[in-house]
């Protein structure tokens, strides 16, 4: 049986992606571990915000874990509600190489210090 590369890739993505927010077993827990194709689940603060607008809209949101510095880059997006600099969050996502950066490419995420008046998870 044939299966076109389209098929494929959806297969890829499908059995990959997490079912519901942020995946507890991934093998890399710190940014000090992460390498390029590996899965990572990273708990750290935003320490920097920063927005670009050309060639593309993204937001880069870097995470530290007290073991470095990771950059998570979401596209089509200029902010997103409560990410915030000193904010606490968990990131999970694949770690790749995008316009010479190591970062995770709109990962799924959630707040680890959630206010009392909301909560928030994406994926």
């Amino acid at each position: 049986m044939r299966r076109s590369l389209r098929s494929l890739l959806a297969a890829e993505m499908t059995r990959d992606a997490p079912t519901r927010g942020v995946d507890d077993d991934c093998p890399v827990s710190s940014v000090e571990r992460a390498s390029v194709r590996v899965r990572c689940n990273v708990v750290g603060a935003v320490v920097a915000l920063e927005v670009a607008t050309r060639p593309v809209t993204f937001l880069d949101v870097v995470v530290d874990d007290g073991t470095g510095l990771l950059c998570c880059r979401f596209f089509g997006r200029q902010a997103i509600a409560g990410v915030d600099v000193g904010r606490r969050i968990r990131v999970e996502g694949r770690v790749v190489r995008n316009i010479g950066r190591e970062c995770l490419l709109n990962p799924v995420y959630e707040f680890v210090d959630v206010p009392e008046s909301h909560s928030h998870t994406s994926t």
